[in-house]
């Protein structure tokens, strides 16, 4: 057991219960200095209680219900919230993640248990129907690199990916992302075309729909090495679960 732990244990045991204001002033001490460490002890405390959330909110999100997905990721983010992990360990968010469900929001505010789209990505005001194939969210964070794909059945078969740069947002779990490409791949994984301008049109046509510098963000607000919650700029709200499928389009780089 990790010294500060055992430290943190012998003072809930010893401690009067006058004491216990002291207590809560450390651990919130140690909470600020390293976030981390007490985000990675809370996830060993409460193993059975990810677990049963994580297939709690698997259901709902293979139920479409919107008003279901909405009280998973509020479960999920009830259990433990992510730390400032951009701040310390930002490779936990590398690799790929498959989008097990979504409530996409139009802007910031709105009732997406009653207004909400489900299944649907918005990337920077192209919103894209997600409903005949699960999408894959990849992060390339060596090279603060994000990309969506979504495949879809018409034309044999087709993938599009959007990609972007993003960095650190207003904090340690956002990530301001400014998308500045669109690749559509045929029924073989080859990319067809690249259409960078779309992105920089939308840009210059409804710069509304961007954040504060010019980009959107993505807050995560739930994350496990299984899985990982966020919510959007424009409120909306994703559920992705790791995956280790190799990226079989070509090019791989995005």
């Amino acid at each position: 057991m990790p010294r500060q732990l055992s430290a943190l244990l012998v003072l809930l045991v010893a401690a009067p219960a006058g004491g216990l204001n002291m207590l809560d002033g450390v651990k919130k001490l140690l909470l600020k200095r390293d976030s981390a460490f007490l985000y990675q002890e809370k996830a060993l405390f409460m193993p059975g209680a990810n677990a049963r959330t994580e297939a709690a909110a698997k259901t709902a999100c293979s139920s479409g219900d919107r008003a279901a997905i909405l009280r998973a990721v509020d479960d999920l983010e009830a259990v433990c919230v992510a730390d400032d992990f951009l701040d310390t360990d930002a490779a936990r968010l590398d690799g790929r993640w498959r989008l097990l469900a979504t409530v996409a929001g139009r802007k910031p505010g709105d009732d997406l248990e009653n207004m909400g789209r489900a299944n649907a990505v918005n990337a920077s005001g192209l919103v894209l129907d997600t409903s005949e194939k699960l999408p894959i969210q990849a992060f390339d964070v060596a090279r603060s690199r994000v990309a969506n794909e979504i495949g879809f059945d018409a034309f044999g078969g087709c993938t599009v990916r959007v990609s972007g740069a993003f960095r650190r947002g207003a904090n340690g779990r956002r990530a301001d992302v400014l998308f500045d490409n669109l690749e559509v791949f045929g029924s073989g994984d080859k990319r067809l075309f690249s259409a960078g301008w779309v992105f920089s049109l939308i840009n210059a046509v409804k710069p509304d729909l961007r954040g504060e510098g010019g980009e959107a963000w993505l807050e995560t607000t739930y994350l496990s090495p299984t899985m990982r919650c966020g919510r959007g700029n424009k409120g909306s709200v994703f559920v992705l679960e790791k995956t280790d499928e190799p990226c079989a389009l070509d090019p791989a780089t995005f």
